[in-house]
């Protein structure tokens, strides 16, 4: 709700003056800043004072982020903290860039006030060392590296393959129920509620909903789950490198034996898609004695890191995101970010985190608008 004036809560501001929070009704498709919503409301004149620090750059909880491609800088976000604590540093990370995606990058003009270039130069070295541990290989876990070269070193025909499985979910289901726990399930829900909706389920669509479970051993969300489905047309991606963890494990014969039930058993087997390991373990042995299509997770990517793997490609596509583009940002951020240079922003982050952590300042809150 916008606020009614500049020293009350709940100020909502569009694309206004950069330093206007005198509230009004917001810009729509604008962004807008909320912060009146997170911090103790004072009186005006300390409004004042700390929207004239914010102006002079001397509140370093403040930063404006840019779109790389258009040049344009078009949202700032204060994040002002009346009492806050020197061990603390607030970072505010801002994505939301209208027709279309790029790069973002990041303003750090709020730091150099208490980060001077000088620190960062010093930690030249260290990057270059920790760069070649992660691009030679030389350190430890070298081999759950898999993930580094993931956009442009992938199984290019089972990724036809994974296309083809989701067209044909798409045209035989409502539902699609991914059965996974941890990264493999948390990375495709990510994609589609930050590319599609957090509201994805709830949205009018000509894609199937998709239900994510297996990620927990509670009796009523799976009871749940099966009755969001009710007499929907569904289909079920079981992900599990081993096939014996045991949430999803439970789950999958849960929603197995709803699906043997509805359609019988060889129906019921080409509606479900098992993503596991190559080669072995219960899961890859039971889908190939049932004749399941099966996907493949990589010996060398771990659960975390393996969005751009089946694991995740396959609800994502089912979700109706262009996993096609999809790969092709994340070659093109592979390129950008993968550059040892203390001005690739990823790697800057690190050194910037890493000498304020040294400072002392060991609490940070990252938060995504």
């Amino acid at each position: 709700e916008p606020g009614t004036g500049s020293g009350q809560a709940g100020g909502v501001r569009g694309r206004q003056g950069a330093n206007d929070h005198s509230g009004g009704d917001p810009d729509p498709g604008a962004a807008a800043d909320l912060f009146w919503d997170v911090r103790q409301p004072v009186a005006a004149d300390g409004d004042r004072e700390m929207r004239r620090k914010y102006e002079t750059g001397r509140n370093p909880s403040a930063g404006s982020f840019s779109n790389r491609m258009s040049g344009e800088k078009w949202a700032e976000l204060p994040l002002f903290f009346p009492q806050v604590d020197d061990k603390i540093f607030i970072v505010s990370v801002f994505n939301f860039l209208e027709g279309g995606m790029s790069m973002v990058t990041v303003d750090r003009t709020s730091l150099d006030s208490f980060l001077p270039p000088h620190q960062l130069e010093r930690m030249v070295p260290q990057l270059q060392a920790a760069w070649d541990t992660l691009w030679m290989g030389t350190g430890a876990g070298n081999d759950f590296l898999g993930w580094r070269d993931l956009p442009v070193d992938y199984d290019r025909t089972e990724f036809q393959r994974i296309q083809a499985a989701a067209q044909r979910i798409q045209a035989d289901s409502d539902v699609l129920v991914v059965i996974g726990i941890g990264g493999s399930y948390l990375g495709a829900r990510a994609v589609i509620e930050l590319l599609q909706s957090p509201n994805y389920n709830l949205k009018q669509k000509t894609t199937p909903d998709v239900y994510f479970t297996g990620n927990t051993l509670s009796t009523d969300a799976v009871l749940e789950t099966l009755e969001l489905i009710g007499d929907r047309d569904f289909s079920i991606n079981v992900i599990s490198k081993s096939g014996t963890t045991t949430e999803p494990a439970v789950a999958f014969r849960i929603f197995r034996a709803a699906l043997e039930v509805k359609y019988g058993k060889e129906a019921a087997a080409k509606r479900i898609y098992a993503t596991t390991d190559k080669a072995r373990g219960a899961l890859k042995s039971l889908a190939d004695a049932e004749g399941w299509e099966t996907f493949v997770v990589p010996d060398n990517v771990g659960g975390r890191y393996s969005v751009l793997t089946a694991v995740g490609l396959l609800p994502i596509a089912v979700a109706g995101i262009d996993i096609d583009a999809m790969m092709k940002g994340a070659a093109d951020a592979r390129e950008v970010y993968s550059v040892c240079s203390k001005d690739n922003d990823a790697y800057r982050y690190a050194m910037t985190r890493n000498i304020l952590y040294r400072k002392g300042k060991v609490v940070e809150t990252l938060a995504a608008f």
